[in-house]
């Protein structure tokens, strides 16, 4: 499987698709470092502190904190952004360990 974290990504045109339940450190370790982190030009516009903008199989994806008040390295409820369902049944399979980044 490869996965792109990247600011170059287009991300354009993805939606709210569902919620995932992991901790900041389990985000990381499966996509790497966010690609906007307390990056207030970029996130606050976009209502969270922390996103990962991702490529997963020339799948479009981000993973963000919505209007979060928790420290990042505390939050435990993670939203799943795309154009399509699947990609948020990649993130979720990636998470519970049945595909290997």
């Amino acid at each position: 499987m490869e996965i792109i974290n990247s600011r170059d990504l287009n991300t354009n045109g993805t939606r709210f698709l569902q919620s995932v339940r992991a901790t900041y450190w389990e985000l990381v370790e499966a996509f790497g470092h966010p690609t906007y982190y307390d990056c207030p030009e970029f996130l606050d516009n976009r209502g969270g502190s922390v996103e990962w903008m991702l490529e997963i199989n020339s799948s479009i994806a981000t993973i963000y904190d919505w209007k979060s008040n928790k420290d990042p390295s505390e939050n435990t409820l993670w939203n799943i952004g795309g154009k399509d369902y699947s990609v948020a049944s990649k993130i979720i399979d990636i998470l519970e360990k049945r595909e290997v980044a």
